[in-house]
């Protein structure tokens, strides 16, 4: 995980385990994180997509990594599981 994500979960005031999931593909990372406050009382499991092949100000090269990283997103995503985070930089 970059250490720009890793400051951004420790300012929130969480610990997080990064060792429940990890599955790498061409485009992307999918990690399953579990976020615990500092003050022990609550625990969440987080899912991170991480999109590899987007270079900084620039678009991506091909439509169908993102188009296929968008899908996944999508086909994983419910109103239950609360509310999608973007996080660019």
């Amino acid at each position: 995980m970059r250490q720009t994500c890793l400051r951004v979960l420790l300012y929130l005031g969480s610990v997080y385990d990064p060792n429940l999931l990890t599955l790498s593909f061409p485009e992307y990372i999918l990690r399953e994180l579990e976020m615990t406050r500092s003050s022990g009382t609550e625990k969440r499991k987080i899912i991170q997509y991480h999109f590899l092949v987007w270079k900084d100000f620039q678009a991506p090269e091909h439509p169908a990594g993102i188009l296929k990283y968008i899908r996944r997103v999508n086909e994983a995503y419910s109103l239950e599981k609360g509310p999608i985070l973007i996080h660019c930089r």
